[in-house]
């Protein structure tokens, strides 16, 4: 046992955008990440706790945050999805 305050350290995350290429069974997604410039990576990704409370829908196409456990590069955990900002044209 270690004290108090000593190696309670968590497991540090990587949080790319990615584009969701698929919607798989069971709220898991196919989703593209560019993890350099020109290099893309696909993995594996599941809705996080609280977008399943408040219903957030992700369909393809759709940009979302994810975040990548240093531990498996293959598996992720959706955090957001990316709204797009509507621009209004003026009023004339």
């Amino acid at each position: 046992m270690h004290p108090k305050g000593q190696n309670d350290q968590k497991e540090e995350k990587i949080l790319v955008e990615g584009l969701v290429l698929e919607a798989l069974p069971d709220s898991q997604y196919l989703v593209e990440v560019e993890i350099a410039p020109g290099v893309k990576h696909q993995l594996l990704g599941y809705l996080a706790g609280r977008m399943k409370q408040r219903y957030i829908k992700v369909l393809p196409g759709d940009k979302v945050r994810i975040e990548i456990s240093t531990y498996n590069l293959e598996l992720g955990r959706i955090r957001d999805k990316i709204f797009k900002k509507r621009i209004q044209e003026p009023v004339k």
